[in-house]
């Protein structure tokens, strides 16, 4: 495969800023300040909005945790944690 076939196929490289991460427990401040409470459990990421107490909150898979945060970081202008081509693959 050429590099240009790669490119067509993958896009070009992507860009994050120092210190962006997946890491859940590095997510949890980055949520917050954007109205979000996280918390972990086994295999399990339950968010719920800081701004209700009466919300308990939805539990998501790690794949479903992490389109949601780049839901957040495409809103914002960022470059998604997952790669285009394999979110299209995930649905």
């Amino acid at each position: 495969m050429s590099p240009q076939e790669w490119l067509d196929a993958n896009g070009g490289p992507r860009r994050f800023r120092q210190g962006d991460t997946a890491d859940p427990f590095s997510l949890q401040p980055w949520l917050q300040k954007r109205g979000y409470e996280l918390l972990l459990g086994k295999n399990q990421f339950k968010l719920k909005p800081i701004t209700s107490k009466r919300v308990k909150g939805v539990v998501l898979s790690r794949p479903d945790f992490l389109a949601f945060v780049d839901q957040l970081r495409i809103a914002e202008g960022l470059e998604p944690i997952i790669p285009s081509n394999k979110r299209q693959q995930n649905g």
